[in-house]
């Protein structure tokens, strides 16, 4: 990272999707618990984590374009569709390359996600 210097949001984008990636990919004990239906229970935990982190988030939130009640959405959204393509990727055996996955990622996160929290 310390050689990373990133231009713009799409270079800052994917280049946090990419490590969430390789991390995926290099990790089997998270890949295998994002594959399988058995992964219950880290699911019910993250989505415990995502209810705390969406609750603090939007409590801190100033007034803006959208309530915060929208925010939360978004910010769940973001990190829902970001599990899924997880999912999906590592049911697949990981057939994609982690930067094809990260561009797909990087893509829906700056055209849908960014402008709504802008």
């Amino acid at each position: 990272m310390e050689k990373f210097h990133p231009e713009n949001d799409h270079d800052i984008c994917q280049s946090y999707f990419l490590t969430i990636c390789r991390y995926t990919m290099e990790n089997p004990f998270l890949s295998s618990l994002l594959s399988t239906p058995h992964g219950n229970d880290l699911f019910e935990k993250m989505l415990t984590m995502l209810h705390h982190y969406v609750t603090a988030t939007t409590s801190s939130a100033r007034p803006g374009r959208h309530t915060k009640e929208e925010i939360s959405y978004v910010i769940t959204c973001a990190i829902g569709s970001t599990i899924g393509v997880l999912h999906k990727w590592t049911r697949d055996n990981f057939d994609l390359a982690p930067e094809v996955i990260a561009g797909i990622l990087t893509q829906i996160f700056l055209s849908g996600m960014l402008p709504l929290l802008s």
